[in-house]
């Protein structure tokens, strides 16, 4: 997970970025990005992390 500084922030781009990336195949395999983190935003990020770990 990373945030994107607000010195760097601007409105189209998500503040956090969630990836899941393979070092096997150095590539990334899936990734989110929201504007703020809340329990829904929470929920999405979970799935997305479970769907590419039942797809592996």
């Amino acid at each position: 997970m990373s945030e994107t500084p607000p010195k760097d922030a601007s409105s189209s781009l998500p503040q956090f970025w969630i990836e899941v990336f393979d070092r096997t195949i150095r590539a990334s395999i899936d990734s989110i990005g929201f504007h703020e983190i809340d329990d829904a935003e929470l929920a999405a990020a979970v799935e997305m992390i479970l769907s590419v770990a039942g797809s592996q």
